[in-house]
């Protein structure tokens, strides 16, 4: 589980900091989550032709409005070590001028989000996806999470993750619990729908358009490359990747779990210590959250009751109710694979500490009554 100690020692000592915050992880992280930045690499010798001159200087300017930032490395002047080593790392058939997009903070175990010839439309498509949009249009209209369907080589497989996700997400729509609204600690911001509801988005592996997009997932887990069945990627905030699933993770308490945690309250206001890794996107949240204006009254009210079921559903039970904020535990390299139930170690974990901390306590006692005699 990424939690410090620190961090769980506070939850445990004073639990009244962690219901301060009654906003739910998934609208915490789009009103106040700036998204890292790539660092965008670009190996040539000596001067760029005038057309990518031209594009890069564009990109530099902040068109269009995205997440990065530009590095030039002339491979014919002084070139820093780490740069030596990205470059050595590329293809045997890269050629020059040449790009490579990474995420400074991800594991150096895992290769670049993407890399390929410096080319307009190679640096158009690394930076932008209809894809990418639908995404951003979908999370900046209060969309909880989207949550894109990669497909494997296997159809009935494909089907079965479908229908999967489209009957669950739907399901947790309508019982997830979000927190209370509280006058206390951090509020919403902003007038984006405040809402639960989940998306499926599904992506063609053989679509051009998307294919630095798709590389860009497949890259942030060192195990993605090796999967030959459906992926399921949900991305929250402003376009943070929470976690891949596929293969047996990939089921009905899983989900669950993960849907748990995106409406639970937000406790870490430090994006840093959470789940999950940013992804490159081209838009200005600045602009669309300011144009979402101030949050509307009711946005600050307690959630409405969960509407009934139609009745063609069989009804749910209150132990399917999906509490806020069920605890996960993390595998995997980069951004991490599927969340995996481990509650009854979450348990133990912390009556230890908690019994650890009495210890420490009666020990403080007895060493200053023996001080006094």
């Amino acid at each position: 589980m990424k939690m410090r100690f620190l961090s769980l020692l506070l939850i445990l000592l004073v639990p009244s900091l962690s219901r301060a915050c009654s906003v739910p992880v998934f609208r915490y992280a789009l009103e106040r989550w700036e998204l890292a930045k790539y660092e965008i690499a670009v190996f040539y010798e000596r001067v760029l032709p005038n057309e990518l001159e031209a594009a890069l200087k564009k990109l530099e300017a902040g068109i269009p409005k995205a997440n990065l930032t530009v590095v030039r490395i002339d491979l014919q002047g002084k070139v820093a070590p780490e740069y030596v080593k990205q470059w050595a790392m590329q293809s045997e058939k890269k050629t020059l001028p040449w790009l490579a997009a990474r995420l400074p903070e991800t594991s150096a175990k895992l290769p670049d989000a993407w890399a390929g010839p410096f080319t307009e439309e190679n640096l158009r498509r690394l930076l932008d996806s209809p894809a990418r949009q639908q995404i951003v249009k979908q999370l900046s209209q209060g969309t909880t999470a989207v949550f894109l369907l990669l497909p494997g080589r296997d159809d009935a497989a494909n089907a079965k993750a479908a229908e999967l996700l489209d009957k669950e997400l739907t399901r947790l729509a309508k019982i997830v619990q979000l927190p209370e609204q509280s006058p206390e600690g951090p509020q919403i911001r902003t007038g984006v729908p405040f809402k639960v509801e989940f998306v499926m988005q599904k992506l063609d592996r053989a679509d051009p358009a998307e294919a630095a997009f798709i590389q860009s997932l497949i890259n942030s887990d060192l195990d993605l490359a090796k999967v030959r069945g459906p992926i399921v990627l949900p991305i929250f905030g402003r376009g943070r990747l929470l976690c891949s699933m596929f293969g047996q993770d990939l089921n009905r308490d899983n989900l669950a779990e993960l849907v748990g945690y995106l409406c639970g309250a937000c406790t870490c206001t430090v994006k840093e210590d959470t789940y999950g890794l940013d992804l490159l996107i081209a838009a200005d949240w600045h602009d669309i959250l300011a144009k979402a204006g101030p949050p509307l009254p009711q946005a600050a009210s307690p959630p409405a009751e969960v509407a009934p079921l139609a009745p063609a559903v069989v009804p749910i039970s209150e132990s399917e109710v999906v509490p806020p904020s069920i605890p996960m535990a993390q595998v995997g390299d980069g951004c991490g694979s599927c969340f995996v139930s481990d509650l009854a170690s979450y348990h133990w974990l912390l009556a230890a500490i908690s019994g650890a901390g009495v210890l420490v306590l009666v020990t403080g006692i007895w060493v200053v009554v023996q001080r006094k005699h």
